[in-house]
């Protein structure tokens, strides 16, 4: 189910992608992760979104994966959210949006409608402590640090970061 929101000035529909919709999203994932999931990981979380291809794919599909995108008018990809959801726990796995889209309020909108859809006790997410734009967002949506991971994060420069741990509790969000 679409469901149109506002960001910055555009509006942009946010909906479960179909296996037709990953390749892009699949793209950025790659474009944006030091570590990329494979495409076969994406399309599992895909092919849950349609009755049909979630019974074709019946024993690959994972019920706790939940994908989001976000397009603009065009129907052009901006971004996406990837949320696992267990026992009233819900994690935010990974998030992406195209470099061009940044700071426009897309990356806001994908996590706010995972936040409000997903019923859940509280919400955990990891981010580099060096993110310093995602962890603003994350606090602007009432996320508060509660650990930290020493040298965590290990990227293709070889440096290590530290990660962050970042929970929020159940709360409905105006967005």
């Amino acid at each position: 189910m679409d469901r149109v929101s506002r960001a910055g000035r555009q509006r942009i529909a946010i909906s479960s992608p179909k296996t037709a919709d990953i390749e892009p999203i699949w793209q950025l994932h790659c474009q944006t992760d030091d570590n990329p999931w494979s495409k076969a990981d994406f399309m599992r979380c895909a092919s849950k979104n349609s009755a049909q291809e979630a019974t074709e794919h019946r024993s690959i599909a994972s019920p706790h994966l939940h994908l989001f995108q976000a397009k603009n008018e065009e129907a052009k990809l901006l971004g996406f959210a990837l949320f696992s959801l267990s026992h009233g726990l819900l994690e935010l796995y990974k998030i992406a949006v195209w470099p061009a889209a940044r700071s426009q309020g897309i990356g806001h909108a994908l996590l706010a409608h995972g936040l409000n859809t997903l019923t859940h006790d509280s919400c955990l997410l990891e981010v580099s402590q060096q993110n310093i734009s995602a962890i603003l967002l994350y606090e602007r949506l009432g996320f508060t640090t509660i650990d930290r991971r020493k040298n965590y994060y290990s990227h293709l420069t070889g440096e290590a970061q530290h990660a962050l741990i970042m929970q929020r509790p159940r709360k409905a969000l105006d967005d």
